[in-house]
């Protein structure tokens, strides 16, 4: 079993436990909520920041919080973006998107409750300690305007008004899918009391692998089947919106995957072995693309 595979089970795990024991008066609720977040999924999120825990010397138990919370974030994200108002996608891990199981009205507050249910896990009194609140602000900020919402709001924009090329499509990924990323590793190596210099390499590292994750989406969007994907396929296309991989091609496309995930490697490869499982999870995303 791999350290990826591994850290995946430990996730399910937590994730089980918590759901069991949250409490609403509204019990229906939880249902489409649950369907969102256990339906499947890498869980690259919260693996990366069991990852991040151990490179400062602590545990995945130290950050379940940040695990916790950054994956309710992707999933609320997801819930979102498959919207008729948004992407219009019928199908997410294989399975039909919350709005086609549950409805539109639902699946927005599902969505909401993910969202704000995230930050009840952040603050979990368990895990909190003297980096706690830098921690969740640097997730929040990493999860909104100036992060993930704002690079979604690029990517819905008309951008039929200008030349929108790489260099845009390059800055909308660094958003939409990078800070993410980012906030999963960098959140919980803050929480972990990294250095403000380890932090910057993790921040370089986590922003080059955010370009290995969204460039290979791109390129599986355009070769693999639903079926593989367990989601719907072409849709960028569909909706008229660029990608990585349309402007460049696919070659060059795979050439730039290569580049990204090697600068990602050498920049953390000088921590010798608090990096390798950083290293191994980079070049398992990077396979992906072939």
């Amino acid at each position: 079993m791999t350290d990826r595979e591994a850290a995946r089970i430990e996730f399910e795990r937590v994730l089980a436990e918590y759901l069991s024991g949250y409490e609403t008066g509204v019990p229906d609720m939880m249902t489409p909520m649950r369907y969102a977040i256990t339906n499947g999924g890498k869980r690259i999120r919260p693996i990366l920041s069991y990852f991040g825990a151990e490179f400062c010397g602590k545990s995945a138990q130290d950050v379940q919080n940040i695990a916790l919370a950054i994956e309710m974030i992707q999933s609320y994200s997801l819930v979102h973006d498959d919207l008729p108002c948004m992407d219009n996608d019928t199908m997410r891990r294989g399975k039909p998107t919350v709005h086609i199981a549950y409805g539109e009205n639902v699946a927005v507050l599902a969505g909401d409750g993910l969202l704000t249910m995230a930050f009840e896990a952040a603050l979990d009194a368990r895990y909190c300690n003297a980096y706690t609140a830098r921690a969740v602000a640097y997730l929040a900020r990493a999860a909104g305007a100036d992060g993930m919402i704002g690079g979604q709001y690029i990517d819905i924009s008309d951008h039929t008004d200008r030349d929108y090329g790489l260099q845009d499509v390059t800055a909308m990924y660094r958003r939409k899918t990078g800070a993410l990323l980012r906030a999963a590793l960098c959140a919980s190596a803050i929480q972990c009391g990294a250095s403000e210099t380890e932090l910057a390499d993790l921040e370089r590292y986590a922003s080059d692998l955010g370009m290995v994750f969204q460039i290979t989406d791109d390129i599986l969007d355009i070769t693999a089947s639903a079926q593989q994907l367990g989601k719907d396929v072409g849709r960028d296309a569909d909706l008229g919106r660029r990608t990585y991989a349309q402007i460049v091609g696919l070659d060059r496309a795979r050439e730039d995957v290569r580049a990204y995930a090697d600068r990602a490697i050498q920049t953390i490869e000088k921590y010798g072995a608090r990096a390798e499982k950083l290293i191994a999870l980079c070049r398992e995303l990077t396979t992906r693309a072939y």
